[in-house]
């Protein structure tokens, strides 16, 4: 690597330690939102597991249902945005070991 691009990477590592706290707050924000998320997930599953063979194929049924999906959608999601966090820092702390 020359001094150029090696000066312009301690320039993005200076600014990713200035910035380390509030990434990693904000990956703290998601984790917590994810468990919120997974909270209501669990209790939508089981009342939804729970209904009666006579409700299935209702209106109210399906939106149970597609709420179920989006809910999962939205965990895996959370559970992306907080990995590619991490890893994004963990990959540039890499460059300067």
């Amino acid at each position: 690597m020359n001094n150029q691009r090696r000066r312009k990477l301690q320039r993005i590592a200076k600014e990713l330690q200035e910035h380390i706290d509030e990434l990693n707050n904000i990956s703290t924000i998601i984790d917590d939102l994810k468990d919120q998320l997974e909270e209501v997930l669990d209790d939508e599953t089981e009342a939804f597991d729970n209904t009666p063979e006579s409700l299935e194929g209702t209106e109210r049924y399906e939106i149970s249902e597609n709420a179920i999906d989006s809910m999962e959608n939205a965990m895996e999601s959370l559970e992306e945005a907080s990995d590619s966090i991490s890893n994004a820092i963990s990959e540039l702390e890499d460059i300067f070991e």
